[in-house]
């Protein structure tokens, strides 16, 4: 109807009704465009709003895991270390045999690694760009950079360490009919602290000869080279937390601003 309107103007050569209908149809498609323009931005803000919600709760859980992956390294070097000690002094004191088994009974075990399911998702759909704030962008690109590099590194110690588990374990053997509660939380028992988010079964140690150990040079390389690949992973998730960190701290920015 507009354009049949103009084209009736030009006819009658009404210039000024021309330029008028021009104006309201070129007005009403800037104007549609504009809030066509707007109600994207408003779905594109609140999408990006929804999705740093989604990463903020997931990175408080990495977080807590990752925390807890570290104590459970240290813990496990704090064991192995007893075991070494006990191997160099040649002498095993009976106060000393409980964190010596708990050395045996951790030593070549290691935390999962896991990265963000909600950041590799929206990395993978191309939705990324939804996250303006360019030290968020940053921060999370290079944990998920880092994360995949640490899964890589990760799965080289392990195959590392998986050359001196069976002449590590042939000294001793387990307790499978033990009453103990074998449950491990890193950082002690639930009740005392521990993370419930790292509870796992582990067997008791069982039989083994002390003196066979010491008489075995192969047991205390096995112990040293397997106390060195917890380091490796400690040193992996130290490095994984600062880049939770990061990204916890902009988000937190970014939602007091809102």
């Amino acid at each position: 109807m507009k354009l049949r309107r103009i084209l009736d103007h030009l006819r009658q050569q009404n210039w000024t009704a021309v330029v008028l209908e021009f104006l309201i149809v070129a007005g009403g498609v800037f104007l549609g465009i504009q809030l066509g323009n707007w109600n994207d931005r408003a779905r594109d803000q609140q999408s990006a709003e929804a999705l740093i919600d989604a990463l903020d709760v997931e990175f408080a859980q990495l977080e807590q895991r990752t925390r807890a992956g570290i104590e459970f390294h240290r813990e496990n070097i704090e064991g192995l270390t007893v075991v070494l000690t006990a191997l160099e002094s040649g002498n095993l004191a009976e106060e000393d045999r409980e964190p010596f088994e708990s050395g045996l009974r951790r030593a070549y075990l290691r935390a999962s690694y896991m990265g963000s399911t909600n950041l590799s998702a929206t990395i993978a759909s191309g939705r990324l760009g939804l996250i303006e704030d360019p030290e968020l962008l940053q921060a999370l690109l290079d944990y998920e950079q880092g994360t995949q590099l640490a899964i890589r590194t990760a799965g080289e110690v392990r195959q590392i360490s998986t050359q001196y588990v069976p002449t590590f374990t042939a000294r001793y053997s387990y307790d499978l009919s033990s009453d103990y509660e074998n449950v491990y939380r890193a950082g002690g028992r639930e009740e005392d602290g521990g993370g419930a988010s790292m509870g796992f079964g582990l067997s008791q140690i069982g039989d083994y000869d002390f003196d066979e150990m010491l008489g075995d040079p192969n047991f205390a390389e096995s112990a040293d080279e397997l106390r060195e690949t917890q380091r490796l992973w400690l040193n992996l998730r130290i490095i994984n937390l600062g880049r939770i960190r990061t990204i916890r701290t902009r988000i937190d920015d970014l939602k007091s601003d809102r």
